[in-house]
């Protein structure tokens, strides 16, 4: 009996007896030998296996028809045609739930957004470097300082190249008689000497620009010199008003510049030593040049090359006791609390 089973399942089509034809060979053998014993039992068995070929057997091969059919490739269609179908039958579907549509979409819109914004975040601060040259050897200061304190570290920092400091500041800038807000910085002599970026157009600030009585003189980013001047190179030497009060400018800094702190992008750059003329508020007190409690400028250093960062912070340390008169305890205080931060790339470390 095993034998003729096996004779029927040839009528099957040869893909299902290659899946299943030993378990279905195996699974008779069993039933049949568990109705040996009754010969009523065996043949209520082969009426049931009779039954079954005569209805299963068409019906596998109408399948398997319709899986050649379903698998083989349409021809004179596109490629893509089955593509198509489905999304005109997805529009279809969502044109029915406009609700659910409405939903889908502010979803889909709220996910793309969120996502592009956090790829921008990181590749602003921890994948793209700052673009200044030899970002490794620059290290900033973790808490303010006053101008005054800042001239002490210029000039007494041997370890150090170049010493800067900046401060952000916010101008209302006359563009032919528009006044339009725009973030700007307030820099030292030696800010753009430090970072080692060379002008778009013109000249950067330099050290003559940040001494007192000298004349007022700006620096525009390329970005505001874009928009706002389609990047005309005549801007160099003409005059703008910042708060209502003329600046000559006298160069473009490059678009790549973002300054050295990645939470700013200024627009606008001028000397310290013009900002009490310049600024408003705060910043415009007369007496912030010359004020050792009014801590509010940003201060970085460039290593020279061999010395370690833990001497850099040594020399700001003894640079910090020496308390000048006015400022007494507080200095030290203060020298407990210097650290330098340095920059690899878009990354900083705290040393101390």
């Amino acid at each position: 009996m095993s034998r003729l089973f096996r004779l029927l399942l040839r009528a099957y089509p040869r893909s299902l007896r290659e899946r299943h034809g030993g378990e279905m060979a195996a699974a008779f053998d069993e039933q049949w030998h568990r109705a040996r014993p009754s010969l009523s039992a065996r043949a209520k068995l082969l009426a049931l296996l009779a039954a079954d070929f005569w209805t299963s057997v068409f019906r596998e091969w109408r399948m398997a028809a319709r899986g050649r059919h379903r698998h083989a490739p349409h021809r004179g269609k596109p490629p893509m045609s089955h593509v198509m179908t489905d999304l005109r039958t997805a529009a279809r579907n969502l044109r029915r739930s406009p609700l659910f549509t409405a939903g889908a979409m502010l979803t889909l819109g709220l996910g793309i957004g969120a996502t592009t914004a956090i790829v921008s975040l990181a590749d602003a601060t921890l994948l793209r470097p700052l673009p200044i040259a030899e970002p490794d050897r620059v290290y900033q200061s973790t808490f303010s300082w006053s101008l005054p304190d800042v001239r002490d570290v210029e000039t007494g920092l041997s370890d150090a190249s170049d010493v800067a400091a900046w401060s952000g500041v916010t101008f209302s800038v006359d563009l032919g008689g528009t006044p339009r807000v725009t973030s700007g910085l307030a820099v030292t002599g030696r800010y753009f000497a430090l970072a080692g970026v060379a002008p778009r157009a013109g000249r950067l600030l330099h050290a003559a620009d940040d001494q007192p009585g000298a004349p007022a003189v700006a620096v525009l980013g390329e970005r505001l010199w874009q928009r706002a001047f389609a990047g005309d190179p005549s801007i160099v030497g003409r005059t703008l008003r910042l708060n209502q009060r003329p600046v000559t400018v006298v160069g473009v800094a490059p678009a790549a510049f973002r300054g050295l702190s990645l939470r700013q992008r200024p627009e606008i750059f001028v000397s310290v030593s013009a900002l009490p003329e310049l600024a408003t508020g705060f910043q415009a007190n007369p007496a912030l040049p010359t004020s050792r409690d009014r801590v509010w400028l940003n201060v970085a250093a460039r290593l020279r090359p061999g010395v370690a960062p833990e001497t850099l912070r040594v020399a700001v340390e003894r640079i910090y006791r020496r308390a000048p008169p006015g400022r007494g305890v507080e200095s030290d205080s203060r020298a407990r609390r210097t650290r330098a931060r340095g920059g690899a790339g878009a990354r900083t470390a705290v040393v101390g």
